[in-house]
């Protein structure tokens, strides 16, 4: 079947079943065993059995991305999402994959969709797929501000040059004149500095500097993810305030009062902030990732 057809369904048996159940569990020790070749194998075979779960095909799909071998994750996991759009999995190893690939606009869909599915459904997971993401999003900053910096560069040179002569003509009108000479050098000396300091503006946006410490937790000391809020009215990161309640214990990073994990409601207001501050200053996923 070729990559623009849908897949077509196959009536499986229970004998077959059985089969692929036996055959993933296999895959799934093989894999845990770190042995992707292996379980690649079983994933293959139990796929002659039931080409048509798309589980089969996104537990492949990770042997492969952890081989290097990124064309076939893609494979199984575009496979995988014809028989099953909201696969979250498959979409977060197709973002991988092509993530690995360089495929930065291409990836970046489906790890946010990714990303969106893990939220709904609580998963845990949805860590590693945040980190992916603002990897993606950082080296796309970090390739358009290349290209940016390389163009301000030349237009700066530009104007520069444009500005030298102008004021070199100027100076040339004046011979003699020392008088005019010196008032039009403290003219073209603050147009040199206004010229540098417009240049210096537009520069600014592509400057990597410190997260604002509104949208930064203060335990993880990066930009919010997935901010959580005590019954103290203050904001940590879920993952990072579940590991404090797992080894420290169960009150307050900060006011020290006594709380429960159940105490821990999602702060949406200042997730969609912190959010809005990352697009604003794509800069700032180079914290995350």
């Amino acid at each position: 079947m070729t990559s623009g057809q849908s897949p077509r369904a196959r009536q499986v048996t229970p004998a077959d079943l059985a089969a692929v159940e036996k055959l993933k569990a296999e895959g799934n020790f093989a894999f845990r065993k770190g042995k992707y070749a292996a379980a690649i194998e079983r994933y293959t075979e139990a796929l002659l059995l039931a080409p048509n779960l798309p589980v089969l095909r996104v537990n492949r799909a990770l042997n492969y991305l952890r081989k290097g071998e990124l064309v076939k994750a893609v494979e199984d996991c575009s496979y995988a999402l014809r028989l099953d759009p909201n696969y979250m999995k498959a979409h977060f190893f197709m973002g991988q994959a092509l993530l690995e690939q360089g495929e930065l606009l291409d990836a970046t869909p489906h790890l946010s969709k990714a990303l969106e599915l893990a939220r709904q459904s609580g998963d845990t997971i949805k860590e590693q797929i945040w980190r992916e993401l603002a990897k993606a999003k950082y080296r796309k900053w970090q390739l358009e501000a290349t290209a940016r910096q390389e163009e301000q560069r030349a237009l700066a040179g530009r104007l520069r040059g444009l500005l030298r002569r102008q004021q070199d003509t100027e100076l040339a009108e004046e011979p003699g004149d020392e008088a005019a000479q010196a008032v039009l050098r403290e003219a073209h000396a603050r147009e040199d500095a206004a010229l540098a300091a417009v240049l210096d503006r537009a520069a600014a946006g592509d400057r990597a500097g410190e997260a604002a410490g509104a949208v930064t937790c203060c335990l993880t000391m990066e930009v919010f993810r997935e901010p959580v809020m005590l019954p103290s009215g203050l904001s940590y990161e879920d993952s990072a305030l579940a590991e404090h309640f797992a080894k420290v214990g169960h009150w307050d990073p900060i006011t020290k009062e006594p709380c429960k994990p159940s105490q821990a409601v999602r702060n949406l207001s200042l997730r969609a902030a912190a959010q809005q501050y990352l697009e604003e200053h794509n800069w700032a996923y180079g914290e995350i990732c």
